[in-house]
């Protein structure tokens, strides 16, 4: 008895491609730039009296955001939304498999990126 078995194709891709690599530095770039925006708003905030300095004789705190660290969390974060569309125009654009998909990591990064601006420009 003769079993018609399914052709078996060879697999010529040779791994992700130059698009896929890039999408994917896209993305490591911005988590690097998301947590470099978290660190500015770390400093940027008002600092709070110590329980070992509570009259403040030693460190004056600041009661006040920091405006130049504010400033620079604005530029990264409109960096980073620049980044996060291009890489994914780029990803959306390049779906010719049926396993490739746009990346949720950019869109995540889109919409933190998109509501960092919108509270700095609307509060500072």
């Amino acid at each position: 008895m003769i079993v018609d078995r399914p052709e078996k194709r060879k697999d010529r891709r040779k791994g992700p491609d130059a698009v896929k690599k890039a999408v994917s530095w896209i993305i490591g770039i911005g988590w690097f730039l998301l947590f470099q925006i978290w660190v500015f708003f770390y400093f940027a905030m008002p600092e709070q009296p110590s329980i070992f300095d509570p009259q403040g004789v030693y460190h004056k705190p600041r009661f006040s955001w920091d405006i130049t660290m504010v400033k620079n969390m604005f530029i990264v974060a409109t960096g980073l939304l620049i980044l996060s569309a291009i890489g994914l125009i780029v990803s959306a654009l390049r779906s010719r498999r049926k396993t490739d998909h746009v990346s949720p990591t950019l869109i995540i990064m889109i919409a933190l990126s998109f509501i960092g601006i919108f509270i700095i420009y609307f509060k500072f």
